[in-house]
């Protein structure tokens, strides 16, 4: 055998990559291109093994395919140095404490720069969870104690949603399993937390739908019907009246089939001592992916 005739069974041992991933990447991105025998078997260069064995390093960092497809090979090899280097410090730390700085210095271009940096280097899903959930937090805390203000606060959600709205732009529109509907109730017109859990749950396959802010009980229940939704989402602040929670998904509960899975959370949800039958409590997106993985 060549390394330029490296069979399909060897490059899934080296790779970790299966049969079914490397067929999809194929027909989807074009890469990678095997020669078939007269049997249709599949080989593969060496070049192409190399390449896809550091795709799959940054794959499983959190980076999209079809992002890593695109790069070239120095391009590649730069962000696999980046992420086997050993950590100096505290790099997320680092990051969280720039970003605070450049909003309270209204520096709306630096902090573009500063997430899609971070995005390059880490990948959608280690972004999501090492660095836009925590600084959303610290945002938050930032707010409640006047160190920041709410036009800083404006200014940071606008540049998160226009980075991971970009980041979903090569996302499939259509199929996807399970359908997922997101929304948040009546009065409450924070979305970040229902775009940061679209994306991650759309990067594990689901086809989640949001229907955005302020959704009555009633109209949720009709469009998870309309989307043959399998599981409602619903997202509540820590700044939304804990009374108005329980009322809501109590109502919503008894709208939905009961086929049909209900979360909810948020800061505002974890304020809840309990919830009411039939409704899941998600406690991070963390939590969420791991649930996902298991419909």
């Amino acid at each position: 055998m060549s390394n330029t005739d490296i069979p399909i069974g060897i490059v899934e041992a080296e790779t970790g990559l299966n049969k079914e991933t490397l067929r999809k990447w194929e027909l989807r991105y074009g890469f990678p291109s095997p020669v078939r025998n007269a049997s249709g078997v599949r080989s593969y260069s060496a070049e192409q093994l190399r390449r896809l064995r550091t795709i799959k390093h940054l794959v499983d960092s959190g980076m999209r395919p079809s992002l890593a497809m695109a790069l070239d090979e120095n391009e590649l090899n730069r962000l696999l140095v980046a992420l086997r280097a050993p950590p100096r410090g505290n790099p997320v730390d680092d990051v969280l404490s720039e970003a605070l700085r450049m909003l309270s210095g209204d520096q709306p271009d630096a902090l573009h720069r500063l997430l899609a940096q971070e995005l390059m280097k880490r990948g959608v899903q280690n972004l999501i969870l090492d660095v836009i959930e925590p600084l959303t937090r610290e945002v938050g805390n930032a707010w409640a104690d006047g160190r920041l203000g709410v036009h800083h606060e404006h200014l940071y959600v606008e540049a998160v949603q226009d980075l991971l709205r970009g980041s979903q732009s090569g996302f499939p529109r259509d199929g996807g399993s399970p359908r997922i509907v997101l929304a948040t109730p009546p009065s409450e017109l924070h979305t970040l937390g229902l775009l940061m859990l679209q994306t991650l749950l759309n990067l594990h396959g689901a086809r989640c739908i949001s229907l955005g802010s302020q959704l009555p009980a009633a109209e949720l229940a009709e469009a998870s019907h309309s989307h043959r939704a399998a599981l409602v989402g619903v997202s509540f602040s820590i700044g939304y009246p804990l009374r108005l929670i329980h009322p809501y998904l109590q109502g919503l509960r008894d709208k939905l089939p009961a086929p049909v899975k209900l979360w909810a959370g948020g800061a505002g949800a974890a304020r809840c001592k309990r919830m009411p039958e039939g409704v899941r409590l998600m406690p991070s997106l963390t939590v969420a992916i791991t649930e996902i993985a298991c419909m």
